[in-house]
């Protein structure tokens, strides 16, 4: 949703190669950086799990793949190779020009086509009438078409909205170096997201993004994509996201003293990890 609202606002597309890259490394490093706190600053006893091994995860064992199974998790490989091929192979070869005009969304709707022609045992891979039926989450898709309209409407020519939003916001982003920049709209975002949904936010950043970021010299891609990440780091408050709303309801298991108290850290690491790698990892990679 964030991402589409970008490339409405400045009219382009993402390149998802270097995107994919930049949320790679920047995942795992997360992940290290979790574990260390883990190790030497939380220091939870493990001492309950400390006998637990592969044998007990191997009574139950899963039954081998389905053809239709196979299928589908072929069809993922596939759709990750069609979307990067425009960023990898020259776009003057035929195929590629047309992988690049459709887009991920005619990626989409072209797996959607087969996988609804193809059949194993006299049924078609995907039911499409059942899928759309059962497991489409509607309000999130019409939050993302309300989400859409809103971001071109906050750069539309004729609203007024553009120009108050940087006459508004110039004291505090506008004639700020690229580095102070990033700093504050990390900053803000990682703070906002803990109170506010993060897919909303993220679309109404995208215009103000763009439009500072191009008046200070910053590199708009590159701070897009680290304040991207930077909003998934919700876990603080009910508000933050649905996960951190489960979390912090099962008090049964979890104290919410606790979750403000080590998802603090996490959070603050997080902002630091972002800033001085992720903005600089960014800037190399667009």
């Amino acid at each position: 949703m964030i991402v589409g609202s970008f490339e409405k606002v400045t009219k382009t597309q993402l390149d998802y190669l270097p995107y994919m890259v930049f949320g790679f490394v920047m995942c795992s490093l997360g992940i290290v950086i979790y574990s260390l706190l883990i190790k030497f600053v939380f220091r939870p006893d493990m001492s309950k799990i400390a006998n637990i091994n592969t044998e007990r995860f191997e009574q139950d064992k899963l039954p081998p793949m389905t053809l239709q199974q196979k299928i589908l998790f072929g069809c993922l490989f596939g759709y990750l190779i069609l979307i990067l091929l425009p960023s990898i192979l020259p776009k003057t070869i035929g195929v590629i020009a047309f992988i690049d005009k459709i887009g991920p969304v005619g990626v989409v709707l072209f797996f959607i086509v087969g996988l609804c022609s193809i059949k194993v045992d006299n049924k078609p891979v995907i039911d499409f009438k059942e899928i759309i039926g059962r497991y489409v989450t509607w309000d999130v898709y019409f939050l993302v078409c309300m989400a859409m309209v809103i971001s071109g409407a906050l750069t539309g020519e004729g609203t007024g909205i553009k120009e108050f939003t940087i006459q508004a916001l110039n004291p505090l982003l506008g004639d700020r170096s690229p580095i102070v920049f990033a700093t504050i709209l990390l900053l803000f975002s990682m703070t906002i997201t803990n109170i506010a949904n993060n897919g909303v936010m993220g679309v109404l950043l995208m215009p103000i993004i763009y439009t500072f970021a191009s008046q200070n010299g910053a590199n708009p891609v590159a701070i897009t994509t680290a304040v991207i990440f930077a909003l998934h780091m919700a876990i603080l408050t009910p508000a933050a996201s649905p996960y951190a709303a489960i979390l912090i309801g099962n008090k049964e298991w979890v104290d919410p003293k606790d979750v403000l108290k080590y998802g603090g850290i996490i959070v603050i690491s997080s902002f630091f990890l972002y800033l001085l790698i992720g903005m600089p990892l960014a800037n190399l990679i667009y």
